[in-house]
């Protein structure tokens, strides 16, 4: 690859889009990794399961290139893009270089955020997820175990934070005697918040509602971790808890 890319502890570093969000593509010990900024999810070139279908056009902080190869999946793409038989460069070589008013700002200035709409919001998710699981739930009663619940509240805000134990000795033992009465199946869901909607159906999702064993319970919480600038981290915990014959 060209030495005139822009290197940041020795990695070389470009962006590729995929809709409203760029991936970035990094080049390390002879590999070519694609990195979703959303979810810090790492994908190697040739992984099947990246989700980034296509890669038409690559950027950095010098120019666009557009990809003119016939196959644009990311295994199949040859990613030198000194090759003017693969790429087509938007700006020629003697304007690369010179100087171009910003269009960034030049201070980038943090608020905190609102925890009273913050709480609002998480009472909200949990109110509305509580009426879907019902909704979803039309032939079969839905009843709240409030025990376990109490419980999974206390554990979320620790996974967010991932320090520590998840379950102190306390929670443990409400647990170790929930499970002598319960089969308890479930699992935590986290998620950048974008709307309401895309909570909902992301426990859809996990089916854990469609149970169908009888006197079944479920136990529901959920947790948003404000950042500065709005940016709120969404936990979701769904189990649902079977009385043991």
């Amino acid at each position: 690859m060209p030495d005139t890319l822009d290197e940041n502890d020795g990695f070389d570093i470009w962006m590729t889009s995929e809709g409203h969000m760029a991936y970035v593509l990094t080049h390390e010990t002879d590999e070519y990794l694609l990195w979703n900024p959303l979810t810090g999810q790492c994908h190697k070139q040739f992984d099947p399961f990246c989700p980034l279908q296509s890669v038409d056009c690559l950027f950095d902080d010098g120019n666009v290139w557009f990809n003119i190869q016939q196959n644009n999946t990311p295994m199949a793409v040859y990613f030198d893009y000194s090759k003017e038989s693969f790429w087509k460069q938007l700006l020629p070589k003697n304007v690369q270089g010179t100087q171009a008013q910003s269009i960034q700002p030049e201070e980038i200035i943090y608020s905190d955020t609102n925890k009273s709409v913050v709480d609002d919001l998480k009472n909200r998710i949990e109110r509305t997820l509580k009426c879907k699981i019902m909704e979803w739930r039309p032939k079969q009663p839905t009843r709240w175990n409030r025990q376990c619940t109490s419980v999974l509240r206390q554990i979320l805000p620790r996974l967010e934070l991932g320090t520590g134990s998840f379950v102190s000795s306390e929670e443990e033992s409400e647990f170790d005697r929930l499970l002598q009465f319960y089969w308890i199946a479930g699992f935590p869901i986290q998620m950048p918040y974008t709307d309401i909607q895309s909570i909902v159906d992301a426990v859809y999702q996990t089916g854990i509602h469609s149970s169908e064993f009888p006197h079944t319970e479920f136990a529901l919480a959920v947790y948003i971790h404000p950042y500065p600038n709005n940016i709120l981290s969404v936990w979701v915990y769904l189990a649902s808890l079977t009385r043991q014959q």
